[in-house]
């Protein structure tokens, strides 16, 4: 079992109310949560929350007056039925350096933790944000859950996908060491920042070839360099690229 689903899948039978997930990843993180909940020995329906279309049950229109986040919190309180709930871009209203949280949000979440807590159906919210920003109200509520890029494997079955989808106009002349260093030049970055990468490689020069690896770690400087770091140094490890400066807390792979 990924490593993710393991936890999650412990924090909600342990009735934990409120999780944190931190992950540009919103659809990869969605797709596991979904995964994880359907394969639970009592299935829970997944909500999921944003500010663009309110509050909505999987497969469902959504909840009328629920764009405002605070309405959509105690709407979740209402469900008559034990669920899951995706909260996306509450991170917008808890705060910052230079701004405090919404207190009404925060009230409304404090609220929610007791209802979960203490009330007849297991229900949990999940924070799904790109930041971590938890208010000094919520710190003893919510529990942080680890959500890592993904996995060689995954990279590779990316890779794989793609080049079987585009065998038809893209020729690939790759052997398995070939193969072997472009999945493993895309560590340290996220599916869609992969599956970028790979594209521009197939369309370097017309065909998918060894000489793609330096496009996807070139592709991976860029996202170092977004990330605020200071200087990227090219190496002939594994990924080739390494990330040194403030902000270098892991260095891409």
């Amino acid at each position: 079992m990924h490593p993710f689903r393991r936890t999650f899948t412990q924090l909600l039978q342990a009735r934990f109310p409120l999780l944190y997930l931190e992950s540009f990843e919103e659809q990869r993180a969605l797709d596991e949560i979904v995964a994880t909940t359907a394969a639970l020995k009592t299935p829970r329906p997944v909500w999921r929350w944003s500010a663009t279309d309110g509050l909505c049950r999987a497969g469902q229109a959504p909840e009328r007056g629920t764009d405002d986040p605070v309405a959509a919190v105690r709407a979740a309180q209402r469900v008559t039925e034990r669920a899951v709930f995706v909260l996306h871009d509450l991170h917008g209203f808890l705060g910052e350096a230079t701004r405090p949280a919404d207190p009404q949000v925060v009230r409304t979440l404090r609220d929610l933790v007791r209802a979960f807590r203490t009330g007849d159906l297991t229900c949990t919210a999940i924070l799904v944000s790109p930041i971590l920003r938890i208010p000094p109200e919520l710190e003893k509520d919510v529990t942080v859950v680890d959500f890592v890029l993904p996995g060689e494997d995954e990279i590779r079955a990316l890779l794989d996908v793609m080049i079987t989808a585009n065998a038809d106009t893209v020729p690939v002349r790759l052997d398995d060491r070939g193969h072997d260093r472009l999945t493993r030049a895309a560590l340290g970055l996220t599916l869609t920042e992969a599956e970028n990468a790979f594209v521009l490689a197939m369309v370097d020069g017309g065909s998918l070839t060894e000489s793609g690896v330096e496009v996807v770690l070139a592709e991976k400087a860029q996202t170092i360099r977004k990330s605020g770091l200071l200087e990227v140094i090219r190496t002939a490890g594994h990924g080739g690229t390494v990330a040194i400066g403030s902000g270098a807390g892991e260095s891409a792979r």
